[in-house]
């Protein structure tokens, strides 16, 4: 957020970027976030991450590791290129039979939009598990990435904007009411006992 005159920041803040993009009727219920608010909620999450949860943040990382090393992505790409091959050989089989004159046009033509219809399907696939198994890497860095700077920090006494930009990837505030209205500034509150 950047208010003021000539384009200085006289207060820097989080918003919906929903809000910000389209308006604020698409998203009625934001507010802007102090950025100084952010910080201090990042290192007081941090320092409780190395404290006395250290256990529970080792086997909550160990256990995203064992999703992310799926290998049935890997797999999965071997058989589509498989597939797109004989697709492919299927197609220029199906080429050499008309240049031959074994096929006609009209029989020709069917086949051909089929397998190409096919052929398209299955590049399709094969570009969104690329995409999705390029992504699936940039988790496990930042995975990687992360444990490190657990094991090497201590308690963080300021924000450090390089840990957090390898941690945080995206900022959620607030949550529905009991009420089913959204609520920014929804804060925990302990139950009360009885």
């Amino acid at each position: 957020m950047w208010p003021g005159a000539y384009g200085k920041p006289k207060k820097v803040g989080w918003y919906c970027v929903k809000a910000y993009k389209n308006g604020r009727a698409t998203c009625p219920y934001c507010k802007a976030i102090p950025e100084d608010a952010i910080k201090k909620a990042f290192v007081d999450s941090f320092n409780l991450c190395l404290g006395r949860n250290k256990e529970m943040v080792d086997e909550l990382l160990d256990c995203i590791a064992k999703e992310l090393n799926d290998e049935t992505i890997t797999v999965n790409q071997r058989a589509l290129s498989r597939k797109i091959s004989n697709v492919e050989k299927r197609i220029s089989d199906l080429l050499n039979l008309k240049l031959d004159g074994k096929v006609d046009d009209s029989a020709y033509e069917i086949k051909y939009s089929e397998l190409y219809k096919q052929l398209n399907e299955l590049k399709e696939e094969r570009e969104h598990n690329q995409i999705f198994s390029s992504k699936a890497q940039s988790k496990q860095l930042r995975l990687e990435r992360f444990q490190e700077i657990l094991d090497d920090k201590d308690k963080l006494d300021s924000f450090d904007d390089a840990v957090f930009k390898t941690i945080v990837d995206k900022v959620i505030i607030g949550e529905m009411g009991e009420d089913g209205v959204p609520d920014p500034w929804k804060k925990l509150r302990r139950p009360t006992m009885i």
